[in-house]
């Protein structure tokens, strides 16, 4: 459970102050992040042993000024890719004709640093020409400065020092590398990235310095104290491996050029790269006949609402929808749940997920007439949540009960009940640094709580990061392999010495049993008390909701024919408590005659159902999709209907049967 309050207006929403931030913090802090394309050539540079075509021109390269025994290093570079490097006087015979580069580097020997002076950097040859250039190097104090890779850093969400939070496949990641010097400086060197797949060198980019000036020291706190390279989701695959280098063209004169790639000469940095499921997120917006207030979710919304879940849990494709708008009979929320509402509406956001036969996860959003109070519900372990609309906070609060969908208790800040005793981090605190990617803006460990507390501000710790990621396991999207079939919704929930067995209906879904035994116990039964069918099971928790813990189910059993004509009743037994239901006898005369009459009447943009209020619940559904749009009460709902209409059915407690087709005035 979430509870909260709404944020001040400057705070909610991507506001243009935040858009205006945003592009301020990449000005500011001069950061260069550069997006690698799958189109992009490997950056150019010298090559060793490249070859142009044979015209027999000769180009001489006279070296002189080194100490004896010293090697040059001279690079000459040509048409077509050519490159030599030269450590000596050298005869370069059979060039082509084109325009040849001669570069001299600095030399260290002899306790002093030697820099080369070409006598023309470039010369045009034609063919038979014979040219040549003379390169003197003179002797000067020695170097003090050193470059070198001192880390490396990819993060998707979060990251822990040592690099061990994998990567998930198809999915933006920030590149960061730390380069340093051991004194104070003034130079910019490049860094240069190559990307492979496996041993294959699939890109190369140099990126250039944030600024004038290497740091002396590491600093996370900052993008401007690092090269960063966004490295793009179709390159996040298995097989994903990097090397860094920084002055990759030895552009600055240096002590020892020996730690200046990463992770070390000419070896590459392998990354782990996890597939995951594909994320189906599908928003329910609720109307509350009570009041007639309907959660403000819609296609325009949805990717906000869901923009924290994205940003922070170890998610890659994710399909969002909205749901029909659906209609509940329950008491109005308030800020305590004292009036139930809160739980009410998250069971029947499970009973509408499981007569769906969607494995989708199911968040039903509703509007509330406070500001400051629960916020949001969630089970534990299992597909379904309930939070509010409240535009600043809403995402926050969805990716927090979604947190408890993936498995998650709350982390100790803000005094919530039950919390991880686990959690490895005081006060909740995240960690290690995190990033909000699409921002660009780095997450701190001083100052940031964990998104399952109920302290803000708020990101993600590597902890529940890796928690969610074992939870939601490996591998594509995975649909059930069973097919729909007729079967009985049992559903229900257990509060503080209260069992609830809601009326059961019969569904058109896939199967849906309990997953672990448990104390709780379900019987269906014959008219002589004999067990139809019968199963144990542990409601699904619900955290912290005031007064105590509360524990629903929503089960879809499979009930062949012959069983449904049997089935007279239905036992809930649960630590000691039992409940019963069956239907009047005044109900078992009444479905054993006609269909029960029921009316539809078009009220403005709704549809007013009626019925018989003996029947305890109607199932009111689209007679077009099928989607059931309300679990009704006491003889009356109005609902949204899209033009085709409505069809009902109404349950006796036990099993339901269609009624008459709705009249129409």
């Amino acid at each position: 459970m979430r509870r909260t309050e709404v944020p001040s207006a400057e705070s909610q929403g991507p506001s243009a102050s935040r858009r205006a931030r945003y592009s301020a913090l990449g000005t500011r802090h001069s950061v260069l992040l550069v997006l690698l394309t799958l189109a992009l050539a490997c950056s150019g540079g010298a090559k060793d042993g490249g070859t142009v075509p044979s015209t027999s021109a000769t180009l001489a390269v006279q070296v002189s000024g080194l100490p004896a025994g010293t090697a040059a290093r001279v690079t000459v570079s040509g048409p077509a890719g050519y490159g030599r490097l030269l450590t000596a006087t050298t005869q370069l015979s059979g060039l082509g004709v084109g325009v040849y580069y001669v570069t001299p580097s600095y030399v260290n020997a002899q306790g002093q640093t030697w820099t080369g002076q070409s006598s023309a950097d470039s010369v045009i040859l034609n063919a038979g020409d014979s040219m040549g250039v003379a390169v003197t190097y003179s002797g000067g104090p020695a170097l003090t400065l050193n470059l070198r890779i001192a880390g490396v850093q990819l993060i998707q969400s979060t990251q822990r020092a040592d690099n061990s939070v994998p990567m998930v496949a198809n999915r933006d990641a920030l590149l960061r590398v730390f380069v340093t010097a051991n004194s104070a400086n003034t130079v910019a060197p490049p860094v240069r990235v190559r990307v492979f797949d496996g041993v294959t060198q699939v890109d190369s980019l140099d990126v250039a310095a944030p600024g004038t000036g290497v740091p002396q020291a590491v600093d996370t706190a900052t993008l401007s104290a690092s090269w960063n390279l966004l490295i793009p989701a179709a390159r996040v695959v298995a097989g994903l491996a990097y090397q860094v280098e920084v002055d990759p063209r030895d552009a600055v004169a240096e002590t020892d050029e020996t730690d200046n790639q990463w992770p070390g000469s000419n070896a590459r940095q392998s990354v782990t790269v996890q597939v995951v499921p594909v994320f189906n997120l599908r928003f329910v917006p609720v109307k509350q006949s009570v009041n007639n207030l309907t959660g403000q979710v819609n296609n325009a919304n949805k990717d906000v609402f869901a923009a924290m879940a994205r940003q922070m849990f170890p998610l890659s494709t994710a399909n969002i929808t909205v749901r029909s708008v659906y209609t509940t009979a329950a008491a109005v929320l308030d800020a305590n749940d004292n009036s139930g509402a809160w739980g009410q509406i998250l069971n029947e956001t499970s009973a509408l997920q499981a007569a769906d036969g969607s494995p989708d996860e199911y968040v039903s959003i509703v509007a509330t007439t406070y500001s400051s109070g629960i916020a949001g519900l969630g089970w534990i372990g299992a597909p379904a949540a309930v939070a509010w609309d409240k535009a600043g906070s809403a995402p926050g609060v969805i990716a927090h009960e979604l947190g408890h969908n993936f498995g998650r208790l709350h982390a100790p800040c803000g005094n919530p009940s039950g919390p991880d005793a686990s959690y490895p981090y005081a006060g909740a605190g995240i960690g290690t640094w995190g990033i909000d990617l699409p921002a660009l803006s780095l997450k701190s460990p001083a100052t940031l709580r964990d998104l399952m507390s109920y302290c803000h501000p708020e990101w993600i710790s590597d902890y529940t990061y890796m928690a969610v990621l074992g939870f939601r396991g490996t591998g594509p999207d995975v649909r059930p392999a069973a097919s729909a079939g007729q079967g009985l919704l049992v559903w229900g929930r257990i509060r503080n010495g209260r069992v609830i067995l809601e009326p059961s209906f019969v569904v058109n879904a896939l199967p849906r049993l309990p997953t672990r035994l448990g104390p709780e116990q379900i019987d269906g039964l014959d008219a002589a008390g004999n067990r139809v069918f019968s199963f144990s099971f542990e409601g699904e928790r619900v955290p912290d909701l005031p007064g105590g813990e509360e524990r629903q189910f929503a089960y879809v059993v499979p009930l062949p024919e012959g069983d449904r004509a049997r089935l007279a009743g239905l036992r809930l037994t649960s630590r000691g408590l039992t409940v019963l239901r069956a239907p009047t006898a005044a109900l078992r005369a009444s479905s054993a005659a006609s269909s029960p009459l029921v009316t539809a009447t078009r009220v403005g943009g709704d549809t007013e159902v009626r019925w018989d209020r003996a029947w305890p619940l109607a199932i009111i559904r689209d007679a077009r999709t099928g989607e059931i749009l309300s679990l009704a009460r006491d003889g009356s709902s109005r609902v949204r209907a899209a033009g085709a209409g409505v069809r009902v059915d109404l349950t006796d407690g036990v099993m339901s049967r269609a009624a008459q087709p709705p009249s129409r005035p």
